[in-house]
This record gives structure tokens, sequence and C-alpha cells, in this order.
């Protein structure tokens, strides 16, 4: 849905996704992990451990997709629908640590946006985003 043509209904998508994201789906503090990455051949592995962990990577898949998404709206020519898609990103930076790296290289690429209002804004959000996460100062 975020990926959509229609503008209207893809920024009602995506602030829809990046609440439900935040709020109900990411875990708190960790990453997703791949289904590969888990220890399916230990005896102790249960059926529901495996269903647990292939949801898990499911999750971290679209995942990666909606945040591909959201880079792609925020070279839209409309300003609200760029601003709607990096507020997004920063959202979702600042409150898991889910492919924080793509998120950041994301909203540190809109520095250098054409338009200074975007650029500025994107500037106040790294400030706040430093504020509330200190160590992260050295990575931006």
């Amino acid at each position: 849905m975020v990926q959509k043509k229609g503008r209207r209904e893809a920024k009602l998508a995506m602030e829809s996704m990046k609440d439900l994201y935040i709020n109900n789906l990411l875990p708190e503090s960790r990453h997703l992990l791949q289904f590969e990455e888990r220890p399916v051949t230990k005896p102790k592995v249960t059926p529901k451990h495996l269903v647990l962990w292939y949801f898990e990577d499911e999750l971290r898949s679209r995942y990666l997709r909606f945040i591909q998404a959201l880079q792609t709206w925020t070279y839209d020519n409309l300003d609200h629908i760029k601003r709607a898609a990096i507020k997004s990103v920063y959202s979702l930076l600042k409150a898991k640590p889910e492919q924080e790296s793509f998120l950041l290289m994301v909203l540190v690429n809109k520095l250098g946006d054409t338009d200074k209002k975007v650029a500025s804004q994107v500037v106040h959000l790294l400030q706040q985003l430093v504020l509330s996460h200190p160590n992260m100062r050295q990575v931006i």
C-alpha cells in the first residue's frame, strides 16, 4: 500500500505502517534475525520456535521493503509527502534499532536536498536524534 501511486493513500498507509511497526511489531532493544541465523539444528528447538523464527524473518524482510518504499517517497515532488516520509524515517530511527544504519543513511542523504526547507528539517531532526540518543553523535 505504501508503494502505490496514489499519494494521499500512500501517505496514510505510510503513517499507519510506521505506527504499527513502532508500537506493535518491532522488538524494543534488539535487531530482527534472519531464519538462517537461528540454531534450527539444536535438539531443543520446537515447532513453535520454528514458526516464531520464520515470522521474524518475514517481518524483517517486509520491514526492509517498507523502509525502502519510504526512501523512495523522500524523493517525491510534493513537499508534504517528502516531509511525511522523512518524519516517518526519523520516528522509526528514534524508536527502534532495526535497520538503523539504512534509516540514518536515508536521513543524512536528505541533507543535500534541493529544497532548503527539507534540508533544514533534516538538520533539526538529526539534532533531536542526537539529544535522544547521545551515543549516535559519533555515527552521525
